[in-house]
């Protein structure tokens, strides 16, 4: 008899377990980063204090006991132990938390929220994904992607090569002063355009072109993306910021593309992005932003044409 309601007690507590475990490690990303410290516990979600700050760029301090926390980057102390209270800008809040392994855990939805953040839940790929809200100003860089590679910006300017020597034995003699047989009007000068940073497509001269596809079973989106020089002069030090914004329009992907010169109706060469989109929200082409750096094409500079003299020169 004890051992049949042994064996039942081990097959109730394997069952147990065995659903604990199912629902223990959801994937949870911050601004598209992975988390590591997560707990579960009665299907509440609890994440690493410490950890969570990080990934979402954010700074904190310790005012007595109280948790202070800043929107602006830097990271803090180590949160060993429990604050009587939590703080983020001027508003003062509670939330649930506790300490494991010694590091401080709070509950995430409710943690979030009061730290101007929201989050998505997929049930089909069990995902927590916690991003920040359209009313927050985050002061810091769009998070880049580990997959991404960023590219450096490219100084055109220290790649012009040297202007040919007009001297030597081959050169023209010089006209004679005050002859103006043969003279010709010098052309007008032309002077180097303004560095200009768009945001508007409409705006800009350097247009995108995005191709990209969305699989909905991984969450992935790959694709390319390359620009077009809609000016009728060159453009030179091209530099774009490609960027996949979610609903409220924050960046949650960033790459710098150097794109260098293009003469007029030019296309760049085409640029690879992926991007696990772990939540698995819509991605259209409203999901695409970008921040357009160039100098403007030379404007000609007014200059009074000198007519030739009729009777030449002495």
């Amino acid at each position: 008899m004890k051992k049949k309601a042994a064996l039942i007690c081990f097959i109730a507590l394997f069952c147990i377990l065995g659903v604990s475990a199912s629902f223990a490690a959801p994937y949870v990303y911050v601004k598209n980063k992975a988390m590591d410290g997560k707990l579960t516990n009665n299907g509440i979600l609890y994440v690493n204090a410490e950890e969570f700050l990080t990934k979402a760029g954010y700074s904190w301090q310790l005012n007595g006991t109280t948790l202070v926390i800043s929107t602006q980057s830097g990271g803090g102390p180590k949160l060993e132990a429990k604050p009587t209270g939590f703080q983020f800008g001027d508003a003062k809040f509670e939330t649930t938390a506790f300490i494991y392994k010694g590091k401080l855990y709070v509950q995430a939805d409710g943690f979030s929220r009061k730290i101007g953040m929201a989050s998505r839940y997929s049930q089909d790929t069990n995902t927590f994904d916690f991003f920040s809200v359209a009313s927050l100003t985050d002061p810091h860089p769009a998070p880049v992607s580990s997959s991404t590679t960023k590219e450096d910006v490219a100084d055109d300017a220290s790649k012009a090569p040297a202007a040919p020597s007009t001297g030597g034995k081959d050169a023209p003699p010089a006209a004679p002063a005050g002859d103006k047989k043969g003279s010709k009007t010098a052309p007008a000068k032309e002077e180097k355009g303004k560095i200009v940073t768009i945001k508007e497509v409409e705006k800009s001269l350097i247009k995108p072109k995005v191709d990209f596809f969305s699989d909905w079973q991984t969450g992935e989106v790959r694709g390319t993306v390359y620009y077009t020089n809609s000016a009728s002069k060159k453009i030179d030090q091209i530099s774009v910021k490609f960027m996949i914004v979610d609903g409220y329009g924050k960046p949650l992907q960033t790459l710098t593309n150097s794109v260098g010169s293009l003469d007029p109706g030019a296309k760049s060469p085409k640029y690879d992005f992926f991007f696990l989109n772990p939540s698995q929200f819509t991605i259209n082409d409203s999901s695409f932003k970008y921040e357009f750096t160039y100098q403007e094409p030379p404007k000609p500079k007014k200059k009074d044409d000198k007519k030739e003299d009729p009777k030449g020169g002495k």
